[in-house]
């Protein structure tokens, strides 16, 4: 498995763990929303105020590439801000990256 791969799955046991946690259960509530017969759709959701995209630190390849470029276009096309967030792999989970800095082949985005 890649380090990416890993992370990743590090990355979705983290969140699926928090969410239990602190009660949320979006699937639950989906649930509910069908059983009542009617659609999920953007109104069953707070409206965003930011967007984080997670990506691993110190890593150069074609999906944190493609993270900064879906930051860069975010933050160009919308008026949400758009921030990367550098994270490694920590045991079971992942952490953040406080001293990461953006590599410089990314420096041309807007992230």
């Amino acid at each position: 498995m890649s380090d990416f791969a890993s992370l990743l799955g590090n990355l979705q046991h983290s969140a699926a763990s928090l969410s239990k946690r602190q009660g949320c259960d979006d699937d639950d509530k989906h649930s509910r929303a069908k059983k009542r017969g009617r659609k999920i759709d953007a109104k069953d959701f707070p409206p965003v105020e930011k967007i984080f995209l997670l990506c691993p630190a110190g890593v150069q390849t074609g999906g944190p590439e493609a993270l900064h470029q879906l930051c860069d276009q975010l933050n160009r096309i919308t008026n949400i801000p758009s921030y990367m967030v550098y994270v490694v792999s920590e045991g079971n989970g992942v952490s953040f990256a406080s001293r990461a800095k953006m590599p410089a082949a990314y420096r041309s985005y807007k992230s």
